[in-house]
């Protein structure tokens, strides 16, 4: 029984962990995304929600002008409920090129109460021209877009985006979870369809090392405590 509560326990403790990590939320909280970076499958996993009923479009640059050389996903689900998800590069203003290998793999697509949401991964080095590969010092732009109504039916021909950006500063993906970074970025609107920067205000807390750590073991041991507590108690019960 000891056994089962600690390994009970340690599974908890790990799930806890790896939900750490980076957050950034775009044009006005219509658009939230998330990601993390696993050095044991050397994968990056992501998790994108958008305030729309059509596509979903997201991914990274390093020239965030004019749409030039965007590595980008678009997916979404459509009214009858069949999930889609494409891998594309963009060279310029107008509908991207779809990616002649697909190296994104969705997990799941759903949309519920006006929510599309998109989970997928990717390797960090896919071996792919036409994607941006990732090491411990890449650093990119990150690229939003969604379509506030229409889904895409034609994976080469689909409805422009209602709205589209771009993360002012750039970011680091391909490093773990074990400093969590969280930022907020406030943006003032902008007519449908413009494609000029957002003007934002940035907002980063990162914990440092050696705080982090200390506040970790804390809640570590606390939580430990607290789950031996009650199962203790639940056995003894019965």
């Amino acid at each position: 029984m000891m056994f089962k509560v600690v390994a009970f326990s340690v599974v908890l403790l790990l799930c806890f962990h790896k939900t750490l990590g980076v957050r950034m939320s775009f044009d006005n909280g219509n658009f939230d995304a998330s990601w993390s970076y696993s050095q044991d499958f050397d994968e990056l996993y992501f998790e994108v929600n958008a305030k729309t009923s059509g596509w979903v479009g997201f991914g990274f640059t390093f020239t965030p002008e004019n749409m030039s050389n965007y590595d980008v996903v678009i997916g979404g689900q459509t009214d009858w409920g069949q999930s889609y998800f494409y891998d594309y590069l963009t060279s310029g203003v107008g509908i991207p090129h779809l990616d002649s290998k697909q190296s994104y793999i969705l997990d799941k697509a759903t949309e519920q109460q006006g929510i599309t949401s998109l989970r997928f991964h990717r390797k960090r080095n896919t071996n792919d021209s036409q994607d941006i590969q990732f090491n411990i010092s890449t650093r990119v732009f990150i690229v939003w877009a969604y379509q506030e109504m229409d889904d895409v039916n034609n994976p080469r021909m689909f409805s422009m985006h209602t709205r589209k950006g771009y993360s002012e500063e750039t970011q680091i993906l391909a490093i773990e979870a074990s400093e969590p970074t969280f930022s907020t970025k406030k943006f003032v609107k902008t007519e449908p369809g413009n494609t000029s920067r957002f003007e934002m205000t940035t907002k980063l807390l990162k914990a440092k090392s050696s705080g982090f750590k200390q506040r970790f073991n804390v809640i570590t041991l606390s939580f430990v405590t607290i789950t031996l507590y009650f199962l203790l108690a639940l056995q003894f019960a019965c």
